[in-house]
């Protein structure tokens, strides 16, 4: 075991880190003792990482949104959240369907081919930029620094009903650098290496 007989007497120090029960392990007496005494560290979720994963991938009303917006107002880098409130609140679209084209086939059949077109615009004046990406900065972890997320801005109209979300862009991946963050600073602070795995 690396860092055997660093402590003296306490016997064998052994660090596992577990990314997937995201806990980090201390076995005192490991090695060639009897690993019986443990301290286990395990990282919670933290509040805005826990509401951001729970509406990614969802679309919800306007007015559902636009509330969960301003609410998270804090965890928005960009655009400005008091922009994207506006944006949220004053978006409008609507869909239209033209046909453009019509062609008579071999066999007398005719085809035709529409084209869903979505226009939208945000403001009293519809003159605010309508975002294609929002960059937000939140703690994975209760206790650990904000990272940068970034969450893709959708909306969609059905049936006439407006309806709004986002979709985190690789948020495992934010997860796993936030605890390699967790891990390099528990290294600095020990005599002995941190192993990957349960222990």
């Amino acid at each position: 075991t690396v860092g055997r007989g660093s402590l003296g007497n306490v016997g064998s120090l052994e660090l596992w880190a577990d990314l997937d029960a995201r806990t980090i392990k201390a076995v005192i007496d490991g090695g060639d003792g009897w690993r019986k005494h443990t301290a286990t560290l395990t990282l919670k979720l933290s509040r805005e990482w826990v509401e951001w994963a729970a509406i990614d991938g969802k679309l919800l009303g306007q007015e559902s949104f636009a509330q969960f917006i301003e609410d998270h107002l804090s965890t928005i880098a960009s655009p400005d959240g008091a922009r994207l409130l506006d944006i949220c609140q004053t978006l409008q679209a609507h869909t239209s369907v033209q046909f453009k084209q019509q062609t008579i086939l071999a066999n007398g059949q005719r085809q035709f081919r529409c084209e869903e077109t979505v226009e939208a615009k945000a403001g009293q004046k519809g003159d605010l930029t309508i975002p294609d990406e929002l960059t937000l900065l939140l703690r994975p972890f209760q206790g650990s620094q904000p990272v940068p997320v970034t969450a893709r801005f959708r909306y969609q109209v059905r049936e006439g009903a407006l309806s709004m979300g986002i979709k985190l862009a690789e948020p495992d991946k934010a997860l796993e650098d936030a605890f390699a963050g967790v891990v390099a600073d528990i290294q600095a602070q020990v005599p002995v290496r941190v192993n990957h795995g349960r222990g």
